[in-house]
């Protein structure tokens, strides 16, 4: 009975380090599919040189260099892993943003550039494009996606501290390197607003498999696209409402656009299982966060 027992708990070891190097392989090649697309996709400052001078655009990716050394010193296994995930959530929604309509027929993305997402904070730029039977204009929004897994609010509340010190200073998020073939621009946004987006790692998991397998009809109907829009509703909606408290109705007109922008993309997508807010411990987490920093009555 004894060995019988020995055996079971063998048998399940074995059967866990199997599950174990799957994740850690799958992990690997979502990972690098991931960085080579986001790559492909990516502003990148070089070619600004014309626009900013050679040395300005210089000093900016030494900077980038210096703090990816730090990042480097400073890295821990939990930290390279979380690396991986955001990378693996950032592609997905880069690319599903387009492909699959998650942020609407007219949403398109661009991933920031390294100095950006260092400096500005921003790892995606959304692109809001009119109609075709319309005057050719855009708005933006942008995402702040790394390491947005956390269900401690305190994690998510340095996020959110930087987005209210930015409304505090009467001026949003600025974004140096940025092109639109769309708009025929080249050249820095200012006043961007600027949102945070996660999903728990779970959720994180079933995305990178789904990518991993090209299941596109199940990555178009995947309930992470309303869980992203419910947070960005929350999100601009709160930052709003706090703008125009302390005295800062232009801000507050930002966020309200970006707002009604995500509300008609809402009512396109119809009814969703609302059970998936009340699952997401990460959703949670956000609405403690913006409470904690935006006021008790923020959400």
């Amino acid at each position: 009975m004894r060995r019988s027992f020995e055996g079971e708990i063998s048998f399940a070891s074995a059967e866990r380090a199997a599950d174990e190097e799957i994740e850690e392989i799958n992990n690997k090649k979502a990972y690098e599919m991931a960085e080579a697309a986001l790559k492909k996709d990516a502003v990148h400052e070089e070619d600004f040189a014309d626009l900013y001078g050679e040395e300005n655009v210089r000093r900016d990716l030494e900077r980038v260099a210096e703090a990816e050394r730090v990042f480097r010193q400073e890295s821990t296994p939990q930290s390279e892993l979380l690396k991986k995930y955001s990378t693996i959530f950032e592609w997905t929604i880069n690319e599903r943003a387009e492909l699959g309509d998650y942020f609407g027929e007219n949403a398109f993305t661009r991933r920031a550039s390294r100095y950006d997402d260092i400096v500005n904070g921003v790892d995606t730029i959304l692109e809001f494009r009119s109609n075709p039977n319309e005057a050719k204009q855009a708005s933006y929004l942008t995402l702040g996606i790394d390491d947005t897994f956390s269900t401690n609010a305190e994690v998510q509340e340095k996020k959110l501290r930087r987005i209210r010190s930015k409304i505090d200073s009467g001026e949003l998020t600025q974004v140096k390197y940025f092109s639109s073939d769309y708009m025929n621009f080249r050249g820095e946004l200012r006043n961007v607003p600027l949102i945070v987006l996660g999903a728990e790692l779970r959720m994180v998991a079933q995305l990178r498999d789904l990518m991993l397998s090209r299941d596109n009809k199940s990555l178009d109907l995947h309930p992470i696209q309303h869980l992203l829009l419910q947070e960005a509703k929350m999100e601009t909606g709160v930052f709003s409402g706090y703008a125009k408290r302390v005295g800062r109705a232009d801000l507050a007109e930002i966020y309200r656009n970006a707002g009604r922008i995500i509300d008609e993309i809402i009512a396109g997508k119809g009814d969703f299982d609302r059970e998936i807010l009340q699952r997401d411990r990460v959703f949670y987490a956000m609405q403690s966060a913006l409470r904690e920093v935006f006021g008790k009555s923020a959400v």
